[in-house]
């Protein structure tokens, strides 16, 4: 079988792969970024379940909150910018965490205020 062949009797998902191996016109793989990192983990505060662009350990904790010791996906990230790192992805991930609530009297009523995201140290501020 020529590499022509191959690459138009390759599966759908695998012709772009088996193009840029044999050469072939099935079309290449696109060129993507490998200086990007990223990191998954729990951290004192941010958005949970959504990745976000950072570009210094000052923006992460602005984020996420700084270090916390029962989690090293802060210190990774503090190394990784310590060490050359420019651009990350960072995922807050929680397990059972709620958001931070605050009741307060309001004559015969009652105002409750609740934080936007899960967290010890997300603050409410009334």
């Amino acid at each position: 079988m020529t590499p022509s062949a191959a690459v138009l009797s390759a599966p759908p998902h695998l012709r772009a792969l088996a193009g840029a191996t044999f050469g072939g016109t099935a079309g290449a793989i696109a060129r993507t970024p490998t200086a990007v990192t990223a990191f998954v983990g729990r951290t004192l505060k941010g958005p949970v379940n959504r990745a976000i662009a950072i570009a210094s350990f000052a923006e992460f904790q602005q984020h996420f909150g700084g270090l916390w010791q029962p989690s090293t996906v802060a210190y990774a990230v503090e190394q990784f910018f310590e060490n050359g790192g420019r651009h990350a992805f960072v995922v807050r991930v929680v397990n059972g965490a709620r958001p931070p609530t605050l009741t307060l009297r309001a004559g015969a009523r009652e105002l409750r205020l609740q934080g936007i995201n899960p967290g010890s140290r997300e603050y409410l501020r009334a």
